[in-house]
């Protein structure tokens, strides 16, 4: 977990994210089609076997919350 300042992370170990995966796309349209590909409905029809809930979230924007310059 990253170190937010001013951000408690001490949930409880059953109530925390385990992994995450970002992709990024375009648009609605490019994320139907890769939603759509065999090799995500393969995964998609197996996640029952190793997964106990799974996210989705659009996100319109995004900032760093820490930003090195140099």
């Amino acid at each position: 977990m990253n170190p937010t300042p001013g951000v408690a992370h001490d949930n409880p170990a059953d109530r925390r994210y385990h992994g995450a995966v970002t992709i990024g796309l375009d648009d609605r349209a490019a994320a139907d089609t890769l939603l759509a590909s065999p090799q995500v409905a393969a995964i998609v029809a197996e996640q029952h076997t190793v997964l106990t809930a799974v996210h989705a979230f659009s996100v319109e924007r995004s900032v760093p919350v820490v930003r090195i310059t140099r």
